[in-house]
Formats: C-alpha cells, sequence, structure tokens
C-alpha cells in the first residue's frame, strides 16, 4: 500500500478550497501597488507578476486545491452531522426537559445536547413555545386509556394513565398545566373520548366540563406529588409536628389515629368522588 504524502502547513476554508492564494495575493498587490504606482501601466504589469505566482501557488498545492473530499494525508474529512426530523427535535427536547426543566432549558442546550447548530432546531419549529407544545403533545399521545365499560370507568382511566405519565417526567408537570390545549393528539384523545360519551349518553358540553376538572384534578394531584419546595426548606416539619398539639389540636389528632400523606389512594378516592358526584343533566341516559 502506497504510503500518504507528506504532510503540509495549509490553512483552508470550510469549503475544503486552499487560501493560500489569496493569503498570497494581497502582500503582492499591497507591495505592487506601493513600487508601481507612478507607471500608468501599473494593473498591467501587476498582473502580469501575480499571474506566474498563482499558478505556481496552485500547482504546488494541487491536491489540496483540487481535492474536496481528503486531507493530504488520505483522512476523510468529519462528515457532516445526520439530517434531523421533528420528531427527533421532540425526542431531545423531552430528555433535556426532564433533565433540567423548563426553567433551564434553551434552543442553545437542546442544539448541543443533538450535537446540531441551534439555528437548525428552528428548521423544524418557530420558538420554544411551539416546542413546548409539541412536547406536551409527545407526552399526550403516551396515555393508552380504556376505551370499554361506562362513562365514569372511561374517564377514571384516563385520569390514571395522565398520572401515570406525568409521574414518569416529573419536571414536566407544569409544562403540562400552563400550555393551552392544543395539541393535535390530545384533541383527537378528547374527541374520542367526548364521542364515546356522548353514544352513552353524557352530551359532548357536559363530557367537557368534566374532562376540563378531571384533568385539572390530576395535574394539580401530581404537581403536590413531585412539588420542590420554593424557596428551599423551611421549618422542619417534625419541629412544625411537635407543635401541632397545643396550635392545631385536630389535626394533631388526626395524625394521631391514622392519617398520614397516601398519594395514591388520595387521588383514587378523590377521582371517584369527583366521578360519582358529577351532575348528569335531566333526560340523560349515562350509566356508571
Amino acid at each position: 500500500m502506497a504510503s500518504p504524502p507528506p504532510t503540509r502547513w495549509a490553512p483552508r476554508y470550510c469549503c475544503r478550497r486552499n487560501i493560500w492564494i489569496p493569503i498570497v495575493f494581497h502582500p503582492c498587490a499591497n507591495v505592487g501597488n506601493g513600487i508601481l504606482h507612478t507607471d500608468p501601466n501599473t494593473k498591467v504589469i501587476q498582473t502580469a507578476i501575480l499571474l506566474p505566482v498563482c499558478g505556481w501557488v496552485m500547482w504546488h498545492d494541487r491536491v489540496l486545491f483540487f481535492t474536496r473530499s481528503q486531507h493530504p494525508t488520505g483522512d476523510a474529512m468529519t462528515p457532516r452531522p445526520a439530517s434531523t426530523s421533528t420528531a427527533e427535535v421532540v425526542r431531545q427536547a423531552v430528555a433535556l426537559l426532564d433533565a433540567e426543566g423548563p426553567d433551564a432549558f434553551s434552543m442553545r442546550k437542546l442544539g448541543a445536547a443533538m450535537g446540531v447548530d441551534p439555528m437548525t432546531v428552528y428548521h423544524h419549529v418557530p420558538n420554544k413555545a411551539a416546542l413546548f407544545d409539541l412536547v406536551v403533545d409527545e407526552l399526550w399521545s403516551g396515555l393508552a386509556p380504556a376505551v370499554d365499560g361506562g362513562w365514569q370507568q372511561q374517564v377514571a382511566s384516563l385520569a390514571h394513565e395522565l398520572r401515570r405519565v406525568l409521574l414518569e417526567h416529573p419536571r414536566l408537570v407544569q409544562l403540562v398545566g400552563a400550555r393551552p390545549m392544543v395539541a393535535p393528539r390530545l384533541l383527537g384523545l378528547a374527541d374520542e373520548l367526548v364521542a364515546r360519551l356522548d353514544g352513552q349518553g353524557l352530551p359532548p358540553a357536559q363530557a367537557m366540563r368534566l374532562l376540563d376538572c378531571v384533568v385539572a384534578f390530576t395535574v394539580g394531584k401530581v404537581q403536590a406529588e413531585v412539588r420542590q419546595p420554593v424557596g428551599g426548606d423551611g421549618v422542619a416539619p417534625e419541629q412544625a409536628l411537635a407543635a401541632m398539639t397545643e396550635t392545631a389540636p385536630h389535626l394533631a389528632r388526626a395524625l394521631a389515629t391514622g392519617y398520614g400523606w397516601q398519594p395514591d389512594d388520595e387521588f383514587s378516592n378523590g377521582l371517584g368522588a369527583l366521578l360519582a358526584g358529577w351532575p348528569v343533566s335531566s333526560g340523560s341516559t349515562a350509566g356508571s
């Protein structure tokens, strides 16, 4: 196998063209202007001098000048990053938001995580708000609620699925609760559920009000489960509980008789109470 030619010091443009010519040309042009500026045929003389110089540079570094794909050593140039897709941008955004949360998120960080220029992201989304809407849509696409049973069972299944997904992405709970509900897959899921509830006698307007309340209840309960104290820790829980006997005797009694924070049970019981007490308009045939 033939040995590669020796490495030469040769600065190059990103487009893989040798830049010796402009480097040599400008000093020669400046010197020529200084020496020959009194002659009316300066440009002709200067050009005649520079043409052989440029020709020699091109011939001397012909490999660099005329080769696009390789260094003189034969090593392949670093390949361009693979093309991205909107789906990949959204997946990477979810991963970055899971790690750092919405407050620390930026398009620059997303581009760095993907190994691309941040402006590449803007080929897929116009701004960060639009990207956040797609992230919310991605989360909703992970829900698989039951399609059988009465309207209460179907709505309860949706709530439990939403809670499951939110607990898998605790830093995104705030985002789901704050972004407008315009995600295409969310709207499609809601439309299918409203159609099924309508078929069971729960009119679409009532079904939408019910879904609004159930989603708000679910997001709020999960946010309470995963919350971090704003401003850091304050009074230690043990210290607050020790003083409760005198300042809040009824709460102290509740704690003494078995109350404890059980988020799973609280969510199921609260959701059941909400659905059981949901008013159904007269004349409807909705069943449980």
